[in-house]
């Protein structure tokens, strides 16, 4: 019998982790109408990044509220003037303060500042917008951001983009694996109805490797092959980023569907554990 019983005990050990090993650190069930809680996220703002057409508005409801238990990211098709046009703007983030004009505004909200994490599951249950041009995401950066890009790390748990429908991405970004480089790692897998229905999208981080899944299904393994911070930045904290883009050098390679506007991205909860 007791042989028996250190038998079990040594299977048990050697299973893998489960929903029970994980604890939840950080959470928004977005169950109060209104703004988006301040505690919890901040805002891009303007033209940042990947020649995308939107400009990210801050604290605006139009763009980014909480409604019927949920988080709503609206893209909107509108000119709106740009606060920060410099018709003399040249050289480096010139397209930032050059541009008078956007014809679409959308929101991109961040824990940057608020909270990060070094490892764990984050999990997002949302329903993607789709329409050709359309690009939401749920992705991570380093705090680091003074190493810059890419060598801080960029997580991509789950990107779309409207003119691949059904389609959904998971990718990292690092010094040494990324798209700019065409070395970059990734894995997608058909969601027919992420346009129509809601999905669990999560990341499982450890030391050693990532582990990507769209309602538990896991789809991409990224590991860690210890060659150092080129190729694994992950030991450091990141923070959250969920966004709606329009158009880009990826969302916008078949054009915008001006007709498909406006477009909501809805987020139910995101949580975080960790063991």
């Amino acid at each position: 019998m007791r042989r028996l019983s250190i038998i079990c005990l040594l299977l048990l050990l050697a299973l893998p982790a489960t929903a029970s090993d994980w604890k939840l650190v950080w959470s928004d069930e977005f169950d109060k109408p209104g703004a988006p809680d301040p505690a919890k996220w901040d805002y891009e703002e303007g033209f940042i990044r990947n020649n995308e057409a939107q400009y990210y508005r801050r604290d605006c409801r139009d763009n980014a509220r909480i409604e019927d238990g949920m988080l709503i990211i609206e893209a909107r098709k509108e000119q709106f003037k740009n606060p920060r046009f410099d018709p003399a703007a040249q050289g480096k983030g010139s397209s930032r303060r050059n541009r008078e004009f956007a014809n679409y505004t959308s929101a991109s909200l961040t824990t940057r500042g608020k909270a990060s994490w070094t490892y764990g599951r984050i999990e997002v249950r949302a329903k993607v917008a789709g329409g050709r041009g359309t690009w939401p995401a749920i992705w991570t950066l380093g705090n680091d951001r003074n190493a810059g890009w890419p060598a801080c790390g960029e997580i991509d748990i789950m990107e779309y983009v409207g003119h691949e429908p059904g389609v959904i991405h998971a990718n990292i970004h690092t010094t040494k694996y990324n798209h700019v480089r065409k070395t970059g790692k990734g894995s997608q897998i058909t969601i027919p109805d992420a346009t129509t229905a809601f999905h669990v999208y999560a990341l499982e981080w450890d030391n050693d490797h990532m582990d990507f899944f769209v309602d538990d299904k896991k789809y991409f393994t990224f590991r860690n092959e210890g060659t150092g911070r080129d190729a694994w930045p992950y030991d450091k904290d990141q923070y959250l980023i969920l966004n709606l883009a329009i158009g880009g050098e990826w969302g916008g390679q078949k054009g915008i569907d001006d007709a498909a506007f406006p477009q909501r991205y809805c987020i139910d909860y995101v949580r975080v554990y960790q063991k």
